[in-house]
């Protein structure tokens, strides 16, 4: 490959390592809200008494609550970034460029 070639390459490399990342960092944000409205919703039903009233802020978790698949395919598509990212990081090594996290 002649220099150019492997400057292109390189170019491409960063280029989709950081979209990668942009696309982790969504998939994280998805993830930490999807985290936290389960918990919402398990404190309550671990608090759940015959007497309990459900309140506004629990009906409004349970608006947003994901379904299995959603989770399924968010634990995926984490995954699959998180292992893309890593095999764009060790290739960028590779070529002598050290990516910054």
């Amino acid at each position: 490959m002649s220099t150019e070639e492997e400057q292109a390459a390189m170019g491409r490399t960063v280029e989709e390592y950081i979209e990668t990342k942009k696309k982790l960092t969504v998939l994280l944000s998805e993830a930490t809200r999807t985290g936290n409205t389960l918990t919402t919703i398990g404190q309550f039903l671990r608090s759940a008494s015959p007497q309990a009233e459900i309140s506004p802020s629990i009906w409004q978790q349970l608006v947003h609550l994901p379904t299995e698949d959603r989770v399924k395919v968010l634990v995926d598509d984490l995954n699959e970034q998180i292992a893309r990212k890593r095999k764009l990081h060790q290739s960028l090594k590779g070529m002598g460029v050290e990516p910054k996290d």
